[in-house]
């Protein structure tokens, strides 16, 4: 009796053992993809240059979805007041692009190269109806560049094979929605889409493609992306809040404290950084901002920016921000407040907040997230 019951305990045993061997088999299996999953983000991290995957700040929520909204609409600013993306003329405004892009030749002869050239692509004319040149560098080589290296970096870290083509393709995507929404009813020829899809775009993703160029940009002269939290208005379908803009910082040798600090996109401010303890710094700005697209020649469709005064205060940590204050004379932004996840929290929670103040003495106000795009509500 002694025996049997002995071997029935044997067995149970047996059969314990070997379901804790094969139930904690699948649970170390996960744990060592887990590690491993670690392991190879932390060694992405260690190569990037843009993308740093901060919890906190615009990085936070830095994705292809920001970009394309933020970067992709962001001339809708320009369009009137009218920011319901669903009601856009999509199809008229593509199709005069694609027209203009697929076949640059006869647009560019019409204009003439001459002035095609001195106007859109080299930085010989300084006059401010012939400084097209201007945005093409800022906005799309450099800036576009810049977005280019963190979206593929951005790829790379979230595990997607073949990064730089996702990324090249969400960036010319990104780029051509740009394009469209500047064209906007417009038929005709448009030199600018076909400097800027044909030339800069290319150049400024390849050149950021390039290490040394990347890291003299990022580590020497602090550029970073600083736009704000796109916003959807759940009671007028509108986008608020969405517009590229860009930082450069440059520190005086003989101090570790002050910068010279640059914002631009459709902005352009200047001013000093100061910076604090424990990767903080504050910086405040003025200058201009664009509040209105004019055409200066019709034949081409070469157009410039009307500008009037903006001034901003700003709170970065490790050069991603975390909050800005901005006020201008634009209807569309008379003030704006930034206030990016990981400043305030809700328990191990983490939102954004942004608001902002027009002309018509409208007000809107908004939560986001760093897995969703901003939601709000305007009066």
């Amino acid at each position: 009796m002694f025996v049997k019951n002995k071997n029935l305990l044997l067995s149970l045993s047996g059969f314990f053992f070997c379901g804790c061997l094969f139930g904690a088999a699948p649970e170390k299996e996960a744990d060592a993809k887990r590690k491993s999953e670690e392991e190879r983000k932390a060694e992405v991290l260690e190569r990037n240059i843009v993308y740093k995957a901060r919890p906190y700040g615009f990085e936070s929520i830095f994705n292809p979805v920001t970009i394309s909204l933020n970067a992709g609409i962001e001339q809708i600013q320009f369009n009137g007041g009218k920011r319901n993306i669903f009601k856009f003329d999509y199809a008229t405004s593509s199709s005069n692009v694609w027209k203009n892009v697929s076949r640059p030749v006869g647009p560019i002869s019409r204009l003439g190269w001459g002035r095609f050239f001195k106007t859109e692509v080299f930085p010989i004319s300084f006059s401010k109806d012939e400084a097209q040149w201007w945005p093409n560098y800022s906005l799309h080589l450099f800036g576009g560049g810049l977005t280019g290296r963190g979206l593929t970096e951005w790829y790379d870290y979230h595990g997607f094979s073949h990064p730089w083509i996702w990324s090249f393709v969400n960036y010319q995507a990104y780029q051509w929605l740009n394009e469209i929404y500047e064209n906007g009813k417009f038929r005709g020829d448009n030199t600018d889409a076909i400097a800027d899809m044909w030339i800069f775009n290319n150049i400024g993703f390849a050149l950021f493609a390039w290490d040394p160029f990347a890291k003299f940009f990022v580590d020497t002269l602090n550029f970073a992306d600083w736009s704000p939290q796109p916003m959807f208005l759940v009671n007028d379908a509108t986008l608020q809040n969405n517009s590229q803009r860009f930082t450069m910082k440059y520190f005086f040798p003989w101090t570790k404290r002050w910068a010279l600090f640059y914002h631009f996109g459709t902005t352009g401010m200047l001013g000093l950084t100061h910076k604090l303890e424990h990767e903080y710094a504050v910086s405040v700005a003025g200058g201009f901002q664009a509040k209105r697209l004019k055409t200066v020649r019709t034949q081409g469709r070469v157009r410039t920016a009307d500008l009037t005064w903006t001034a901003g205060m700003f709170i970065d940590r490790g050069n991603t921000p975390l909050l800005s204050l901005t006020a201008s004379a634009f209807y569309e932004d008379l003030a704006s407040l930034n206030i990016y996840p990981g400043l305030m929290r809700f328990g191990n929670f983490s939102f954004g907040m942004a608001a902002g103040l027009k002309t018509d003495d409208k007000f809107f106000m908004g939560l986001s997230t760093i897995y969703t795009p901003g939601i709000g509500f305007r009066n």
